[in-house]
């Protein structure tokens, strides 16, 4: 139960960061997409490890998008970078 808490904390933690990130990526630089798509993939990865023994479906896609936004995230730095 008190594991359960602590992820939930977690996820809030996570998902404020996200917005942040998401804020500043949209109004004050380009820059922190890749942050953004990061920690976007952490929540979506929080979110699994809060459902693991539920619902087996939204597990696995919840962990396909957040495995996609990660090599996005590698993708788009490394087009920023050439």
């Amino acid at each position: 139960m008190e594991n359960k808490k602590i992820n939930k904390i977690f996820s809030i933690v996570v998902l404020i960061i996200t917005v942040i990130t998401l804020l500043l990526s949209v109004f004050y630089n380009s820059a922190f997409v890749p942050t953004f798509m990061l920690m976007l993939s952490l929540f979506l990865f929080s979110i699994c490890y809060y459902i693991r023994g539920e619902k087996k479906d939204l597990l696995y896609i919840l962990f396909i998008v957040g495995v996609l936004l990660i090599i996005g995230s590698i993708a788009y730095t490394f087009m920023r970078i050439m």
